[in-house]
């Protein structure tokens, strides 16, 4: 093998290798709200159509089309799933990493292995990667589009593949086509563009909205709506009017930056490249879409309370890390050699703890120490809450219980449901990911995500109306849930039939309840009356519930 080709794969190989051990020992299992998808998924390649419950009338109860139709069509050619969904996320966030190299190689950067490091070290890029969601996917549809913005290519070729990249950007999550309009008109603007290029944007600008109103033209004639369930419920019920939306996503976005204080002083630190005419296209197309994406974040008013990993930061994190390698780039010729390598190394400790990094400390089996910022300085499963670091098992080993069906307790009620319900049974939770989608059951969503008739009607009492139309056999809440759904058990007789909880304290890995509480029609599943009564205290309940002990259940997860 040539000796530069051979020095040409040597940073890729490297970052590869960091990556699989960074996923392998601090990836995530399956996020709850992926299960959704991976159902729609399934129902779409049998023949189900576009709804959570098979033969159902269309309901957009997921966010991205273009994670969706990948996942349906593997699905059609056998693949698992689940499995699926997280070795594509896995095989996206490499190449996500890859492709920011590639382009800090046609930037000619001074230190162009600098971008893809600190992506790498990233916790939130490392989590996403086998969540199962379609953050991984949206990730690279947007560092993608991005190296081809700040290195267009001549040719229809080139012009095909710029707007295929665009097309998926905006089919991948509701703010890619804002994302996509703002990258072009960050590349169309400035002084001494190539009147062709500013040309070729346009084009491409023509044809993304054009491609964009068919589709928009196509859902509202299959779905009866511009707004996805999600959407609905997002922006219509979790916050009551535009200006508590508003503060909630400002509060979202605060967070952020305060736990991240690297990010604005890297942004900051980028301005002055605007004027330097070889960097003023990049930092120009950096700035745009971060400014664009805080803001979309913040009109949309963030992301919902569970979820702590940040992903609606998370696809900005390469053009960041590009950021930061343009800046490093400005500020080079500027200092002396030991300075640069000082700045160097001083930008990667920075970075790899407040992107944050999961930085990794091979001296302890448990390490327990979090950081000001609520970082663990060690291995960390969740990029927000120190856990142990288990260093038995070699790399391998890791890697693939990622990848592994899911466990915990949710886990193990879903496949609880399924040997102990009829098949027939119609189940009522606020939990429509693992657990739906492990029993099997025909399940509407109490907040109305996967289903359109709820998402539309909002809160009580119009929601108890449609539920007493629907009269699901069982509900299942879990304890917080009460505060919001115990009014709704009025819509039948329904009686507490089984509470079900871990068989031992501790938590694992992905499980989001400690106990849930499953009430039922009389004749469904019935309770003995004779047993020992025991009183049980959901969170927000104004009373003990009572409760035999001998339906008490407790699981033994996986």
């Amino acid at each position: 093998m040539p000796a530069a080709l051979l020095r040409s794969l040597l940073v890729p190989a490297g970052l590869t290798l960091l990556f699989l051990y960074q996923v392998s020992l601090a990836g995530a299992e399956p996020m709850e709200d992926a299960f959704i998808t991976f159902r729609y998924a399934d129902n779409l390649a049998s023949g189900g159509g576009f709804a959570f419950n098979a033969g159902e009338a269309p309901c957009q109860g997921f966010t991205g089309f273009a994670w969706l139709f990948l996942l349906a069509g593997l699905r059609l050619l056998g693949a698992q799933t689940q499995l699926t969904a997280q070795l594509l996320g896995l095989g996206f966030s490499l190449l996500a990493i890859l492709l920011v190299h590639r382009t800090a190689l046609g930037l000619r950067l001074s230190t162009p292995w600098l971008p893809p490091l600190l992506l790498c070290l990233s916790a939130h890029h490392v989590h996403h990667a086998t969540s199962g969601m379609e953050t991984a996917l949206f990730t690279l549809c947007l560092a993608a589009a991005t190296h081809l913005t700040l290195l267009p290519r001549p040719g229809k070729a080139a012009f095909g593949l710029h707007l295929l990249c665009l097309v998926l950007l905006a089919l991948a999550r509701p703010e890619g086509p804002a994302l996509g309009l703002v990258l072009l008109a960050a590349a169309w603007v400035g002084r001494g563009e190539d009147p062709g290029q500013r040309k070729r944007v346009l084009l491409i600008a023509a044809a993304l909205v054009s491609c964009y109103a068919l589709f928009t033209l196509w859902r509202y004639l299959t779905f009866g709506t511009l707004l996805s369930s999600p959407a609905t419920v997002k922006l219509f019920q979790w916050h009551q009017g535009t200006g508590p939306r508003l503060l909630a996503g400002l509060r979202y976005a605060a967070g952020f930056f305060r736990t991240h204080p690297t990010v604005p002083i890297a942004l900051l630190a980028l301005a002055p490249a605007l004027w330097a005419r070889h960097l003023s296209r990049g930092a120009r197309v950096v700035l745009a879409l971060w400014l664009a994406g805080a803001g979309v974040i913040v009109l949309e008013g963030g992301d919902a309370a569970h979820f702590p990993h940040w992903r609606f930061f998370a696809p900005l994190l390469p053009a960041l890390c590009l950021g930061c390698g343009l800046a490093l780039h400005w500020i080079h010729p500027r200092l002396s050699t030991r300075g640069r390598g000082w700045l160097a190394a001083a930008t990667v400790v920075l970075m790899s703890f407040h992107l944050p990094g999961v930085y990794m400390n091979l001296a302890f089996t448990e390490f327990h120490n979090p950081s000001p910022s609520g970082v663990a300085f060690g291995v960390l499963d969740d990029p927000l809450s120190p856990h142990e670091f288990r260093a038995r098992g070699g790399l391998w080993h890791h890697l693939t219980r990622r990848l592994r069906p899911s466990g915990g307790l949710e886990f193990a009620l879903a496949r609880w449901l399924e040997r102990r319900v009829p098949a027939a049974s119609r189940l009522a939770t606020g939990q429509m990911g693992m657990i739906p989608y492990y029993s099997r059951l025909r399940a509407y969503d109490l907040v109305g995500l996967t289903c359109c008739e709820l998402s539309r009607v909002g809160r009580s009492p119009a929601r108890l109306k449609v539920l007493k139309r629907l009269k699901p056999d069982l509900v299942l809440l879990f304890d917080l849930d009460f505060k919001y759904f115990r009014r709704d058990l009025r819509a039948g007789p329904y009686r507490l039939s089984r509470a079900f909880r871990l068989a031992r304290e501790e938590e694992e890995p992905g499980v989001g309840a400690r106990t849930y509480y499953l009430f039922s029609l009389p004749g469904v599943m019935s309770c003995p009356s004779s047993s020992q009564q025991v009183p049980l205290m959901p969170a927000h309940a104004e009373q003990a519930l009572s409760l035999a002990r001998d339906c008490i259940v407790e699981l033994a997860p996986r």
